[in-house]
């Protein structure tokens, strides 16, 4: 829960950290992202996804346009309070991991919001996501579940409804 912090040149030896805006120092941001499609746009997530009595909750996804000087929330994620992950992809599309909402994609900036968390049995807790260079989304599900997944899908992009388990690997 230590905020946002920038630095202009990660090669300076000490490099020279900022804190971006006192408000988000009282936040747990779990995960950031860059659209490679655009690079003046940034996400992060917010909230711890593990369970321990000092968790911080998150209050959403946040988006910059202008290389993060400036964040404004996104009204489309008040109910995601768990972010494990959130990542980009090349086709500009964001994912998102949260505790207790799995797997999200956004095809609008983040304005709406998409659930194609595979169908089992396991509850909705993603843990984490990954996009390989070649566009594949790596997903793996069930934090402190008997049963943990990891299954993967060629095309995370194209999906209009819940994945089905069968339509991942």
């Amino acid at each position: 829960d230590g905020g946002l912090w920038k630095t202009m040149d990660v090669t300076a030896s000490p490099a020279n950290w900022t804190l971006v805006n006192d408000f988000f120092a009282n936040m747990a941001i779990t995960s950031i992202c860059q659209d490679p499609t655009n690079k003046l746009v940034m996400y992060f997530g917010t909230g711890e996804a593990y369970y321990n009595n000092d968790g911080v909750q998150g209050i959403g996804v946040w988006k910059s346009t202008d290389r993060g000087a400036t964040w404004n929330q996104l009204p489309s994620t008040t109910n995601y309070l768990r972010c494990a992950k959130i990542a980009c992809d090349a086709f500009g599309y964001i994912y998102l991991a949260d505790r207790g909402n799995g797997i999200l994609r956004s095809k609008n900036g983040g304005s709406t919001w998409t659930n194609i968390t595979p169908s089992t049995s396991v509850l909705k807790r993603a843990t984490d996501l990954e996009i390989s260079s070649t566009g594949r989304l790596h997903v793996t599900l069930g934090l402190f579940e008997v049963t943990s997944y990891y299954l993967f899908t060629d095309n995370p992009s194209t999906t209009t409804t819940a994945i089905s388990a069968g339509n991942w690997r």
